[in-house]
């Protein structure tokens, strides 16, 4: 037929539906610390989600800073991997995995992996109230991870 010899009839209408559907965000920023530009520290971030018919959302962030607060070789990188489920309109599930690291291990204490999962409410447009649980695992070897549970809430106007 057709799709056969056009591959490109079908293609298009569906390449720009995904492209529509998908999203993404790229970040850059070059910020002078102390007197001199030489202790600049930048940061740059990826971000790539994705909205499952207004019912799920997932998403993949990277991001990296050089010369964290201008120190030479402070240098932090992490990634974020996210997903959400709306139950129904004002009630939803979220869970989260965080992965850092420094180079050359100068900030091993705050190095390693967060699991974070909770419930959001939205009883009205504006408002939102969140309780999240955090599991921290460190990247020492050694080192006891920590347990949170967090309240959360928003208003925005």
């Amino acid at each position: 037929g057709i799709l056969a010899s056009a591959w490109w009839v079908s293609f298009m209408p569906g390449a720009a539906i995904t492209l529509v559907v998908l999203s993404g965000n790229l970040f850059g920023d070059w910020m002078p610390v102390g007197k001199t530009s030489g202790n600049a520290q930048s940061t740059a971030a990826v971000f790539a989600g994705y909205n499952i018919m207004n019912k799920a959302k997932i998403g993949v962030e990277y991001d990296t800073q050089m010369k964290q607060k201008g120190a030479k070789d402070h240098d932090v990188s992490g990634l974020s991997i996210f997903g959400m489920y709306s139950i129904v309109k004002s009630f939803e599930v979220f869970a989260r995995f965080d992965m850092m690291s420094s180079k050359k291990d100068w900030n091993v204490k705050q190095d390693g992996r967060i699991v974070i999962g909770g419930v959001q409410y939205k009883p009205v447009s504006k408002i939102k109230l969140a309780l999240d649980y955090q599991h921290s695992m460190l990247k020492p070897s050694g080192s006891i991870g920590s347990d949170r549970i967090y309240l959360n809430g928003e208003f925005a106007y």
